[in-house]
Formats: C-alpha cells, sequence, structure tokens
C-alpha cells in the first residue's frame, strides 16, 4: 500500500483518486500528528464482477414489450406471472 501526506492528498487529489480507482490499490493518507486514514475504491459487487467477466447477460425485452409480443400463451401479464411466482396474487 502507497502511504502520502496530507499535503500531497491536497495538491493531487485526482491524480491520487484516479490511481486507487485505475488499479484497485489502497493509499494511506498520514497527517503530521501520525493519525492516518485509507483511501481505497468500493468493492464491486458480485454482479458487476460476473458482468465483467461475461458470464450474465441482460434482458433485451423489457415486461412491457415481453407482454405486447405474446410471448407468453396466457392471459396473464408478465406482472401477474411474477407476482404469482413470488406469492403475492
Amino acid at each position: 500500500m502507497r502511504t502520502i501526506n496530507r499535503r500531497t492528498l491536497a495538491h493531487e487529489t485526482a491524480r491520487v483518486l484516479d490511481a486507487v480507482l485505475d488499479t484497485g490499490e489502497p493509499v494511506e493518507v498520514v497527517g503530521r500528528d501520525g493519525r492516518a486514514v485509507v483511501i481505497l475504491p468500493r468493492p464491486r459487487s458480485a454482479l458487476e464482477r460476473w458482468e465483467a467477466q461475461g458470464l450474465i447477460e441482460h434482458a433485451t425485452l423489457s415486461v412491457e414489450e415481453f407482454d405486447r409480443i405474446g410471448a407468453v400463451d396466457t392471459d396473464l401479464t408478465a406482472e401477474e406471472i411474477l407476482d404469482d411466482l413470488r406469492g403475492e396474487s
């Protein structure tokens, strides 16, 4: 982990934050009194990791489009089917 002082952070905030986001490596910022904080990127969610790995695809049709093309052989709307599956009917 890289360590910098508060003055460096004050003068190079954008550069420091960009480096943390680009590399994922945390940066420790130390004050004159020796107290420190760590700047680190927000952990990616499982969904973000799976997207980055190409393991999932987003739906290409909205609920409304799905209803409109009649992809389900029923008089129920997609919302009604989902409500039923959730036990909310």
